[in-house]
């Protein structure tokens, strides 16, 4: 069982009540009834003047209680009509392989609905039956790339999905490595349509839903390093990270005073079905490209994505590069051809 406490405050005491804190109990202590899970000060005019509990009971599936010595005296948090639900939404795009299955089971874990998309419909319902056993899962066998079929799948979300509290825009991918006079076209649209447009998709069409949720909702958008830094056949999958990179940055500017967050996440060498993308399913050079690295792995971006979208509601993370200890800057390249 896991909750979040709320933020109470009594204005006819000027006390303040300042506590965030995920739980979780196992069953051993679920089954003992009411269970005190943690304790937190209230202060009054700059001092500590006395404390209350939060409890959990099997009777109460999905509340805390808040026990506040000044319950009968104005304190708004602790009117019985005041207690806080705690189910949370996230929304995850490409969540059939890689960081987004990875994330889809991380907040799965933690006990958190979850509205997954992804084009392979069977992985995706295998994922979703498997999850299901967990917590509340909608699938969406959708292409972010298709405006029109994000919108209806957006706007036919089941009721109990309506409010989304974290959207993860995981969907993408980097097509060839060769240089630029080499590359095709054809793949130069799909990173662009993908990592550009279904991101611009998926965000304009949540964000009343995360605007509806307010203080504490957050946007991760997957970025990558090579978003910050060049290097020879990135040329339109850097690109697209530079935008991903620059629209969370504007989007924040747009979402201020409405307590939603936006954080781009920049990973460096990480392992995962991503790359085998890239190189067109050459084992072999995937194999080599991770020998001996010890490279970043999904289970780790969706450490990382979930640390991020619980650190307190005042708190926005810009953005955020990882690397592996084992990856770091290559020097400038120098063309010594020509004298």
């Amino acid at each position: 069982m896991t909750g979040l406490a709320a933020i109470c405050s009594c204005p006819q005491k000027m006390c303040v009540a300042l506590w965030i804190r995920w739980v979780k109990l196992n069953a051993a202590q679920a089954g003992c009834g009411l269970m005190p899970v943690e304790c937190f000060s209230y202060s009054r005019q700059g001092r500590k003047v006395d404390s209350s509990y939060a409890c959990w009971s099997p009777a109460w599936p999905g509340i805390l209680a808040v026990y506040c010595p000044y319950r009968n005296h104005g304190c708004v948090a602790c009117e019985p009509n005041q207690e806080k639900e705690m189910t949370s939404t996230v929304f995850i795009t490409g969540a059939t392989s890689g960081f987004g299955e990875a994330c889809a089971r991380k907040f799965a874990e933690a006990g958190w609905s979850l509205v997954l998309t992804g084009r392979r419909e069977e992985r995706l319902n295998a994922l979703c039956a498997e999850l299901s056993t967990q917590t509340k899962v909608h699938g969406l066998v959708v292409d972010v790339r298709d405006r029109a079929a994000m919108e209806t799948a957006i706007a036919g979300l089941p009721a109990e999905f309506a409010t989304i509290r974290g959207l993860i825009n995981n969907a993408g991918l980097a097509l060839g490595v060769d240089p630029a006079p080499k590359c095709d076209l054809d793949d130069w649209d799909t990173m662009v349509d993908t990592n550009v447009k279904g991101l611009m998709y998926t965000t304009r069409l949540l964000l009343p839903r995360l605007i509806a949720h307010g203080r504490g909702a957050s946007i991760i958008n997957l970025g990558s390093i090579a978003g910050n830094y060049a290097y020879p056949g990135s040329h339109v999958y850097g690109a697209t990270k530079a935008f991903v990179k620059q629209f969370s940055l504007n989007l924040r500017c747009d979402l201020i005073g409405t307590g939603v967050r936006v954080t781009t996440l920049e990973p460096g060498l990480c392992e995962s079905e991503f790359s085998l993308v890239r190189f067109a399913g050459d084992q072999e050079r995937y194999d080599a490209t991770y020998a001996g690295a010890e490279a970043i792995q999904p289970q780790d971006i969706a450490d990382t994505i979930f640390w991020l979208m619980n650190t307190p509601a005042h708190v926005n993370v810009n953005s955020l590069e990882l690397m592996p200890v084992s990856q770091t800057w290559a020097g400038f390249a120098i063309d010594r051809t020509r004298g």
